[in-house]
C-alpha cells in the first residue's frame, strides 16, 4: 500500500481562494485535479469571454464556462462521496 503524505486543509483553502481550482490540483486526487482544471478553465472562459466582440461567440463561450463549473461541481461532489465511504469504510475495520 502507498503511504501518501497529508495534504493541509488550509493550503487547499488558499489555494482554492486565491485561484479557484487550485487548491484541488494541489490535493493530487484524480477526480479533484479535474475538478481544478474545469475551475480554472472556467474562469479563463469568463473574462474572455467579456472581451470577444461578437455576441453568439461571446454567449457560447459563457455556457461553455457554465457547464465546466456545473461538471467540476459535480466531480467534486462525486470525489467528496468517495472520501466519505473511504472513512465509513476504515471506521467499520476499526471496529
Amino acid at each position: 500500500m502507498k503511504i501518501m503524505k497529508s495534504k493541509n486543509p488550509a493550503t487547499a483553502a488558499v489555494l482554492n481562494f486565491i485561484i479557484p481550482g487550485l487548491g484541488f490540483i494541489y490535493l493530487r486526487k484524480d477526480n479533484f485535479v479535474l475538478a481544478g482544471i474545469m475551475f480554472i478553465l472556467f474562469i479563463i472562459a469568463s473574462f474572455t469571454s467579456k472581451t470577444l466582440p461578437d455576441y453568439t461567440v461571446r454567449k457560447a463561450l459563457e455556457l461553455a464556462g457554465h457547464l465546466l463549473y456545473f461538471f467540476a461541481m459535480a466531480i467534486t461532489a462525486a470525489a467528496c462521496a468517495e472520501l466519505v465511504n473511504q472513512e465509513e469504510n476504515e471506521r467499520k475495520q476499526q471496529k
